[in-house]
């Protein structure tokens, strides 16, 4: 499941509706191009949404439930440990793989939470159950 997280990883509530729509139409034909498909979900940079009401009725935000702010650390325990305090069943964990020790403590979190009975789905599947 591929969702738009914008094009150049703006704050969409701080633009007007033109510029919020612009930067999410060039993701979508970027993913069209690449999939065949647009995409319907988004979650916003900074979970901040366009202010404009008129903007994007066709697309549905996903914000998350869990933050361990991994972009503040390269400290995989310490991101690994924030998570699985944290989290319960339905939650949306927010992790960025941009970074290595963010993929590394990804790994382990779902190994931990795979152990303890979690089933992950895709957001789709979430939101739909």
């Amino acid at each position: 499941l591929i969702g738009n997280h914008t094009f150049s990883h703006v704050n969409l509530s701080k633009m007007s509706a033109e510029q919020a729509q612009a930067e999410l139409d060039a993701t979508d034909e970027l993913v069209r191009k690449i999939t065949g498909k647009y995409p319907i979900y988004a979650r916003a940079p900074y979970g901040e949404v366009p202010e404009n009401g008129d903007v994007d009725r066709q697309r549905f935000y996903i914000g998350w439930t869990v933050d361990p702010l991994d972009w503040m650390t390269e400290d995989v325990s310490r991101i690994t440990q924030s998570v699985l305090e944290k989290v319960e069943p339905g939650d949306i964990i927010l992790l960025h793989d941009i970074y290595d020790s963010s993929v590394a403590a990804a790994l382990e979190i779902v190994d931990e939470l795979k152990a303890k009975g979690f089933i992950f789905v895709t957001v789709d599947q979430l939101l739909l159950d």
